[in-house]
C-alpha cells in the first residue's frame, strides 16, 4: 500500500467510524508500527500530540472535521508529524 492509497482508506475509515469515534492511542499507536515507528517512538511524540488531541475534540467535531479533510493533506500532515 501507498501512501496515498492509504490516505484515502484513512478518509473511509474515518468517516464510516465517526459516529464511534472514541479515540485510543495504543491501538493508534500499534497502527503505526505497521510504517516502522515504534510504539515508544509514538508514544513519546505523534501518539502523545493525538492523545491531546481525542481529548480537546469530540465526537461531532471530530465527524465534520473528517468531512472536510483531503485526504492529500491528510498524506502530507501525516508525513511531516511522524518525522517531528
Amino acid at each position: 500500500m501507498d501512501l496515498q492509497q492509504a490516505a484515502l482508506k484513512w478518509k473511509r475509515n474515518a468517516e464510516a467510524g465517526a459516529p464511534n469515534w472514541h479515540g485510543d492511542e495504543r491501538r493508534f499507536c500499534d497502527a503505526l508500527a505497521k510504517f516502522g515507528l515504534s510504539p515508544a517512538q509514538c508514544q513519546s511524540g505523534i501518539g502523545a500530540r493525538y492523545q491531546q488531541g481525542i481529548q480537546s475534540e469530540g465526537q461531532q467535531g471530530f465527524a465534520q472535521a473528517i468531512a472536510q479533510t483531503n485526504p492529500e493533506r491528510w498524506a502530507r500532515r501525516y508525513l511531516e508529524g511522524i518525522s517531528r
